[in-house]
């Protein structure tokens, strides 16, 4: 928080000297030039006063448009040598998900979540809020599947069974797709905006939908395999047709 005060108050500063320094500026030429009753060198004056505000004001938006693409092509190029997208969408698109993809998940975020001083002082705090929220969802479902047991059970040379029950699996999906919608947005063209008003807001539809699942997760498992059956029998009718 303070280092973010004092952010704020050297912003303020700079401006106010800004300010500052063209008015001392105008009423320097004003008194030179009015005294000689050089009127046209007065004029010549301020307008070059004025277009030097004007290059300095086109230099520093161009130095932040220059930044913020360096940015993103930083960004992608990350993306591209990661392959983070592509296997976070190999997860999303899989039907049934093992731990192997939760542990691809958990490799996606941070290494550890940040904690509650580190996330009043951060500038996407609701993301953080996020992240630390699926890292702790997503390693109980690790837990529950009794990794140990599981351990002992690839140690014995035994028949591991590592597949995530549908509830979970949905669980886990949503939170990839959260991930990667947040990832598009915030390689937008403004994305402090996308942090104070639709983070938070993406974020509890996430949560909402998985309350959803947990609630009805035996339903939307018998809807699925519903709909999978009448999908393979469409296609059994038209192989018999043909």
């Amino acid at each position: 928080m303070l280092k973010k005060f004092f952010k704020t108050i050297g912003c303020i500063l700079i401006i106010i000297l800004s300010v500052f320094l063209v008015w001392y500026l105008n009423i320097f030429v004003l008194k030179t030039f009015s005294i000689t009753g050089k009127n046209n060198d007065f004029y010549t004056g301020n307008a070059t006063i004025l277009a030097a505000i004007i290059a300095v004001v086109g230099v520093f938006f161009t130095i932040k448009h220059n930044n913020e693409t360096k940015r993103k092509e930083l960004l992608d190029n990350l993306d591209s040598k990661s392959e983070w997208r592509k296997q976070l969408y190999d997860v999303a698109s899989k039907t049934i998900l093992t731990t192997d993809d939760v542990y691809r998940v958990l490799a996606s975020l941070r290494y550890i979540p940040k904690d509650s001083e580190d996330i009043a002082e951060s500038k996407q705090k609701h993301f953080d809020v996020a992240t630390r929220e699926i890292f702790e969802d997503l390693y109980k479902i690790i837990k529950d599947m009794n990794i140990k047991k599981l351990e002992n059970e690839c140690m014995k040379g035994e028949e591991v069974e590592t597949n995530l029950s549908f509830e979970n699996g949905e669980i886990v999906k949503i939170y990839v797709k959260y991930l990667l919608k947040h990832h598009w947005e915030y390689n937008q063209d403004n994305p402090k905006k996308y942090h104070d008003s639709k983070e938070k807001d993406d974020f509890y539809a996430a949560k909402q939908e998985i309350k959803y699942i947990k609630n009805n997760g035996i339903k939307c498992y018998l809807e699925v395999m519903s709909n999978l059956s009448n999908k393979r029998g469409c296609l059994k009718l038209e192989k018999h047709k043909k």
